[in-house]
């Protein structure tokens, strides 16, 4: 009865817990790994409540076209509904910028 539960136990927290999902699942990659990487471990820092959450989410590759029939791969991810985009100089992950510089009503003419 001791070894099933014991089991049990491991099972749901693997489940309940992040960090231990990290630590049996997954491994750090080297410096220039980041090409064979699928899931990124995020953590979320939340100044209104003093807390941080911990997420493990998928790698989104897509393909864009910046220059007229020359494709760039993009690797972002997505975490409570807000989108990064990896940033290869940095070697983290930042928000999308937008425009900011013109006043509203220059925006709203759009």
């Amino acid at each position: 009865m001791a070894a099933i539960t014991f089991h049990s136990l491991l099972f749901f927290v693997n489940f309940w817990s992040a960090d231990l999902n990290v630590f049996i699942g997954f491994r750090k990659l080297p410096d220039n790994g980041f090409a064979d990487c699928t899931h990124v471990w995020v953590r979320m820092h939340n100044i209104k409540q003093d807390s941080v959450r911990r997420h493990i989410v998928p790698i989104l590759n897509t393909s864009v076209e910046i220059v007229p029939g020359k494709l760039e791969s993009v690797q972002s991810i997505e975490v409570l509904k807000k989108r990064m985009i990896w940033n290869n100089n940095k070697k983290t992950f930042q928000s999308v910028p937008y425009p900011t510089e013109e006043a509203i009503e220059h925006y709203q003419s759009w």
